[in-house]
């Protein structure tokens, strides 16, 4: 049993795909970049917000975002413990300073008590200029994003929703990435809505900040004045992407969601009793990039994987990492200590993804759970 979708959805969809992909050629076999602004449109359609700006990658989305946004050296830019390892590039070249905090023990996003006691001891040193709060959403969970809107305003950092496991997720009815003063969704293969080989997109809630954007986006020149203004990034998504996210979009949208939130219920219901299922508070809705449970003891994982491998059942270890002690390795001596990150380091020892995709039938599901249940009985 496969347990990413992209295999099955490829045999699902390739004659469609094929004819959208050719659709992204013009008759003189030019690309049409018509299919880029089409899926502006149905991103803005769907997050709610007027700005919205697409890229190759997240990551390049997060650096023209900082970039945009001003950060430098002077700057202390506030971000959880516990995340891929590839969002140190661009916080690296900035050369602000990286501030860890620890993650909500059920909900593996930002723990407000710790990001709350992160903020006041850079005010309190007076070294670094507070100035952002990237908020990591989850495997599809969002965080929790009116109690960080309250410590943004309260402390005057702007708040960054990445949505770096794609879109789906929600709290209290509005959808992610439409949080705080920026967003960034991924399009990377796995995410929940996912292109063949990558894409992302930036949402901004101010026109003035989408301006920015869109300069450092592109090639740094004013279109107005002919100037250049920035060295530009010029991160483009292909069209042919945008063609194929355009339907993956709107397959997401008509069942696949659906059926990835049904999958994790019938999961929850029959582990709950036994393992640790994914937690979401009242009012939110996750994404369901992926299912992840918490083993009892940390010393259990590989034994049970060994198991579900034996039952055909493939599973993976969250390409996640302690972000706080791959940066230590990075930096100087004399760069701040390590805080205590409990959380963290119990959980990315502990947790383990199982098969979750719109392509799993019922009949898997039930393989699954049987299979779980017979490495621990009730």
């Amino acid at each position: 049993m496969e347990f990413s979708a992209e295999k099955a959805r490829f045999q699902h969809w390739k004659h469609e795909w094929a004819k959208i992909a050719a659709g992204a050629l013009g008759e003189d076999g030019f690309l049409k970049y018509e299919k880029n602004l089409q899926l502006t449109k149905a991103l803005s359609d769907y997050s709610g917000d007027s700005y919205v700006r697409l890229c190759a990658k997240w990551t390049d989305g997060l650096a023209i975002l900082l970039a945009s946004l001003e950060v430098t050296s002077e700057d202390a830019i506030f971000l959880p413990a516990f995340g891929p390892a590839e969002i140190l590039r661009p916080l690296r070249q900035f050369g602000a300073q990286v501030v860890f905090c620890d993650i909500h023990p059920r909900t593996f996003t930002l723990d407000i008590n710790s990001v709350q006691k992160a903020i006041k001891q850079v005010m309190f040193d007076a070294k670094k200029r507070a100035r952002v709060i990237l908020a990591l959403d989850s495997f599809g969970l969002p965080c929790d994003y009116p109690a960080l809107q309250q410590i943004s305003e309260r402390y005057g950092l702007l708040l960054v929703d990445l949505a770096v496991d794609g879109l789906g997720g929600s709290c209290h009815l509005q959808r992610v990435p439409a949080f705080g003063d920026a967003g960034i969704c991924s399009f990377a293969p796995g995410s929940t809505v996912a292109a063949f080989a990558d894409g992302a997109a930036i949402f901004c809630h101010k026109e003035d900040l989408f301006t920015k954007v869109s300069l450092w986006q592109g090639n740094g020149r004013d279109t107005a004045s002919g100037d250049w203004l920035v060295p530009g990034f010029g991160s483009e998504i292909h069209p042919h992407e945008s063609a194929v996210l355009l339907q993956k979009l709107a397959s997401y949208n008509d069942s696949e969601g659906a059926r990835r939130a049904g999958l994790a219920a019938f999961y929850s219901a029959q582990f709950q009793d036994i393992l640790d299922p994914p937690f979401v508070p009242a009012g939110f809705s996750s994404g369901w990039q992926s299912y992840c449970v918490l083993l009892p003891q940390a010393s259990q994982r590989d034994a049970f994987r060994r198991s579900l491998a034996e039952a055909g059942i493939a599973t993976q270890i969250p390409s996640w990492y302690d972000l706080a002690a791959i940066h230590r390795s990075w930096t100087e001596p004399d760069a701040p200590a390590r805080q205590d990150f409990s959380a963290t380091a119990e959980i990315v020892e502990r947790m383990l993804f199982l098969p979750l995709h719109p392509y799993l039938t019922l009949a898997d599901a039930r393989q699954i759970c049987a299979a779980v249940r017979e490495f621990w009985p009730e």
